[in-house]
Order: structure tokens, then sequence, then C-alpha cells
């Protein structure tokens, strides 16, 4: 396989892993902050607490965003790695013939 190729083939392996574990990873992100403006929010929610609680949300997501990219980026090594490794390791052969008869 060509080096253009294994460049593309490794992107979309990378991104795939960050989308799958972008979407299906639960957000464990609680921040104080979130909860200082979730609290007046519901108490009254104005647009200016509804402004301030998006800006929290934003930023929840954005740590989730750089969390699934530092695992996507952590699988895709160990995964490369296996493969590498599992490629040059010897398969032992059987001495077992199929013959048709």
């Amino acid at each position: 396989m060509s080096l253009p190729r294994k460049a593309i083939v490794g992107a979309i392996s990378y991104l795939s892993l960050l989308i799958l574990l972008y979407i299906f990873l639960p957000n464990l992100v609680h921040r104080q902050e979130f909860d200082q403006a979730f609290v007046p929010w519901q108490k009254n929610p104005s647009s200016q607490n509804k402004a301030i609680l998006e800006i929290q949300k934003r930023k929840n997501m954005g740590i989730q965003l750089e969390a699934s990219a530092a695992t996507a980026f952590v699988l895709w090594i160990a995964g490369f790695t296996w493969y590498g490794v599992a490629r040059h390791i010897p398969h032992r052969q059987t001495g077992t013939r199929i013959t048709s008869k």
C-alpha cells in the first residue's frame, strides 16, 4: 500500500473513531460553572441566563470533544500497533491438505 493511501486510511479510521466515541460515549463532564449557570436559568429562564447557560454547554461539548479526540488517538495508535505486530507474526501452517476425490 502506498504512503498516500496509508495516510488516507489512517485519517479515515481516526475520524471514524472520533465520531463514534463522541456520539456513543456518555458525557461525564460535570463542572461547577455549568451548575452556577443552570440554577439561575432554572429559576428564571431569561434570555441573559439562557445565553450564559449556552456558553457553558459549549464549553462542556468542547471538553467532551477533546476527551474523545485523545481517546480516539490512543485507540488508533493501539490498533495500528496491534495490526503491525500481527502482520509480522508467522502463522502456523497445518500439515493437512484438502483434496478432492
